[in-house]
């Protein structure tokens, strides 16, 4: 990261993500329902790893 150019592309992170480069729009949807659902298990963690973005985040919507 310190020589300014990123380790990967925005295609190698779609083939990962979707196992292709071109993924259709519903195969985009269904990786993004399946991450929200783990995501949603884990919101301690979340707010653990990124407190000054996501935790603070948190804080205000409990106070609603």
């Amino acid at each position: 990261m310190q020589s300014g150019k990123f380790p990967y592309t925005k295609n190698d992170l779609k083939e990962k993500v979707y196992g292709t480069d071109r993924p259709s729009l519903p195969l985009e949807i269904k990786r993004a329902k399946e991450e929200a659902t783990r995501l949603a298990a884990s919101i301690a963690t979340i707010e653990t790893l990124f407190p000054g973005g996501f935790g603070s985040l948190a804080d205000v919507l409990r106070t609603w």
